[in-house]
């Protein structure tokens, strides 16, 4: 009877065992982190307890998971971001209008320094200083792809506002 209690006791707490997370307790990880990562893993079940737990084994491996998931643009699933949002995760991915003016400066100085024929080196230059660098390949395309179509059109101003703009 023992082994049976045992066997109960372990499946009511691990429903997939080996993960990293088995043995973390909710109180070991970020409150805030472990309900988005509930919220993140309803993708890939409807039982709570199992979502939990996969959640866990992402926090066991990193206690950033879920910002860094959202950050780097991989979480789509709408009340995990709602909850993301809620909670004060999404706050440092966002730019108020000041920081925005700040960015476009540095941006019209970057590209004042540059050499606007090497398209990469400058995407790449401008690329570095946008603030979401989680998806820096992204950024580099999108800033090459601008100043292939706006170099020779537009003042560097209007480049610097277009390129600020489309982040």
């Amino acid at each position: 009877m023992k082994v049976f209690e045992s066997f109960m006791k372990f499946y009511e707490n691990e429903r997939i065992p080996g993960g990293k997370g088995d043995g973390l307790d909710a109180s070991d990880v970020d409150e805030k982190q472990l309900r988005v990562g509930i919220a993140v893993e309803y993708e890939h079940t409807n039982n709570v307890n199992i979502a939990r737990e996969i959640a866990l084994d992402h926090l066991a491996e990193d206690p950033e998971y879920y910002t860094k998931l959202i950050q780097a643009g991989i979480v789509d699933e709408k009340p995990a971001l709602d909850l993301a949002k809620e909670l004060g995760i999404l706050e440092s991915l966002y730019i108020n209008e000041s920081a925005l003016g700040d960015l476009q400066i540095k941006v019209l100085e970057l590209l004042e320094k540059s050499d606007l024929e090497d398209i990469e080196g400058t995407a790449k230059k401008v690329a570095m200083i946008l603030p979401v660098r989680s998806k820096m390949n992204m950024l580099v395309d999108k800033v090459s792809n601008i100043l292939v179509e706006y170099k020779d059109t537009v003042d560097l101003d209007e480049l610097s506002n277009i390129i600020v703009k489309s982040i």
